[in-house]
């Protein structure tokens, strides 16, 4: 017995090359679109927790002041092993590399200032002392900067020891 020859081809599965070369170029163009605003937004969120973590430090500071009811004092450290403040920065801006929080000539903590993208810490006292009720010890022009080109947050530090911060866009004037 003899059969006709199979004249059927099942059709395979699968992408053309074209097809696939369209998906990649659409996929490409999306990317490159996309990259600017994908890197200002890693920018802005690097310079959120620079900020983020600055004030935190004011907080645990004025906190440790009010639990151990003893003046607690966040200041800037010449190195990332000193053991005591660096006052010399005292009346100019200067930025903070590295901080501490002491009491009594006890370091409660210390570490280092986050930079972000080649931002910085700015304060024109070298600093900021809270009293047993968490206020500030002493009356100072304290108005903390955190600068990049593209972002300014200047912080106003109350009396009562709360800190408010104002971001604006812009290198810092």
């Amino acid at each position: 017995m003899s059969y006709p020859a199979q004249t059927y081809r099942p059709r395979q599965r699968g992408f053309t090359l074209i097809e696939m070369l369209v998906v990649l170029a659409v996929a490409a163009i999306l990317l490159v679109t996309g990259m600017p605003a994908l890197h200002d937004l890693m920018v802005r969120n690097q310079f959120a927790a620079v900020s983020n973590e600055f004030t935190g430090l004011v907080a645990s500071a004025r906190t440790n002041a009010i639990k151990s009811n003893r003046t607690v004092t966040l200041c800037r450290a010449a190195s990332a092993g000193a053991t005591a403040c660096d006052g010399s920065a005292d009346g100019r801006s200067i930025s903070w590399d590295h901080w501490l929080i002491v009491s009594a000539d006890r370091v409660i903590s210390q570490g280092d200032v986050p930079h972000a993208n080649g931002g910085n810490v700015t304060l024109t006292s070298a600093n900021i002392s809270f009293n047993s009720s968490g206020n500030l010890a002493r009356d100072l022009p304290v108005q903390p900067t955190i600068s990049t080109e593209k972002q300014c947050r200047t912080m106003s530090l109350y009396r009562s020891g709360t800190l408010f911060p104002k971001t604006s866009q812009g290198a810092c004037s």
